[in-house]
């Protein structure tokens, strides 16, 4: 949020001056007002939603048998996405299954951010 072209910006939060809107941590309909150097003025809103850290978790990694069921456990959202898509039950949910005939790496994805975690998965060929 800043004022690119305005000599005197003023920013407001229901009608509260914000004195640093480079960061804010409420939520609410933020306006910009612009005066330029002829008194005139123009203003602008946005809303702003402020969600919660993500604190994302996804389980270790594994060995299992192959072509057994296996669920994979992910926390700390509310969306989850989980790739490669096409090997599980549903890669939309948290705690998706998945039934492997071969090694495969998983990616969780939580509330949009790509979060590192991922499960690898061995199968173990000794069992």
């Amino acid at each position: 949020m800043y004022n690119t072209g305005g000599l005197n910006p003023l920013w407001t939060l229901n009608n509260n001056s914000v004195y640093n809107p480079y960061h804010i941590n409420i939520n609410g309909n933020y306006q910009l007002t612009v005066t330029n150097i002829f008194c005139c003025s123009t203003s602008a809103s946005i809303h702003f939603t402020i969600h919660p850290e993500v604190i994302a978790v996804a389980s270790n990694d594994d060995n299992i048998l192959i072509n057994t069921s296996y669920q994979l456990n992910g926390s700390g959202g509310i969306n989850y996405l989980w790739s490669p898509s096409y090997l599980l039950n549903n890669p939309t949910i948290q705690n998706p299954t998945t039934v492997l005939n071969h090694d495969t790496r998983f990616y969780l994805t939580v509330n949009g951010c790509p979060w590192l975690y991922r499960y690898r998965f061995c199968i173990d060929k000794s069992l």
